[in-house]
């Protein structure tokens, strides 16, 4: 009985080292199963927030943040893709550790004084971004050269023009322009009623990026001017720029253009 005892003990302890290595062998298994789907899972949510914007550049803004729903809070948003944003008030000011500046929506209840006109200018000649983005300003404004945007853009090269409803779709030149193609593939955004685009000063640095669908009138533009240090100035739509009901495609495109390109 002793023998066939240790017998039965030597055939439970090989029994335990298989199964030992089975599991251990089914636990690596398991964890290379669940590694797979991780990388499978954030490939389909796509690049990371880190990836997309660089957190390490900052954006100041001035204006409205919410889209038309107002629920849908734009800055917010922003932060959450890992974006340095400084909200401020106005009068413009201390602008060069930025690399970009937003002014949204504030500009025919402010008039901006030549001594911002020239920050601006220093800052967009240091090689900042500026985006200035304007919603029903120029309902508001007779003549429009009241508005008070209106000697800042036509001091970069444009100028905008009474509010429309209307489609935006990318210019022919521009379809494969980066705030239609990354991180998202925007085809048209409806830019409700905002100011368009009216006049192109600097026909040699100013280029149209968005039209109106129906009306053909430049509904984005940029200026590009070598003469800037890599420096550029976005025109465009309040609503064609924030977006709608949590639709942030365009305002990811765009603010991703101006902190990476």
């Amino acid at each position: 009985m002793p023998r066939l005892s240790a017998i039965v003990i030597a055939a439970l302890a090989i029994a335990i080292v298989f199964i030992t290595i089975a599991f251990l062998e089914n636990q690596t298994t398991l964890n290379n199963r669940i590694e797979l789907l991780e990388e499978r899972l954030a490939t389909a949510k796509g690049p990371q927030a880190s990836e997309i914007f660089p957190s390490d550049q900052k954006v100041i803004w001035y204006g409205q943040n919410f889209q038309s729903n107002r629920n849908f809070d734009t800055l917010e948003h922003l932060s959450s893709k890992g974006v340095w944003i400084d909200y401020r008030e106005l009068p413009v000011n201390n602008l060069l550790d930025a690399r970009v500046v937003v002014l949204s929506s504030v500009f025919f209840l402010h008039q901006f004084s030549n001594d911002e006109i020239a920050q601006l200018h220093g800052f967009v000649n240091s090689g900042g971004v500026l985006i200035i983005a304007v919603d029903t300003d120029f309902a508001f404004c007779e003549p429009p050269s009241t508005c008070g945007i209106d000697p800042v853009s036509r001091s970069f090269g444009f100028a905008f023009g009474s509010d429309v409803s209307d489609i935006v779709v990318p210019s022919a030149s521009s379809r494969n322009h980066a705030i239609w193609k990354n991180p998202n593939t925007v085809a048209s955004t409806d830019s409700l009623n905002d100011a368009y685009v009216a006049e192109i000063l600097d026909a040699d640095n100013v280029v149209v990026l968005g039209q109106l669908q129906r009306l053909g009138k430049p509904a984005i533009v940029l200026n590009n001017d070598p003469d800037f240090n890599s420096g550029k100035v976005i025109g465009l739509g309040l609503n064609t720029f924030l977006g709608h009901d949590g639709d942030y495609a365009m305002l990811e495109n765009i603010v991703r253009y101006s902190l990476t390109e």
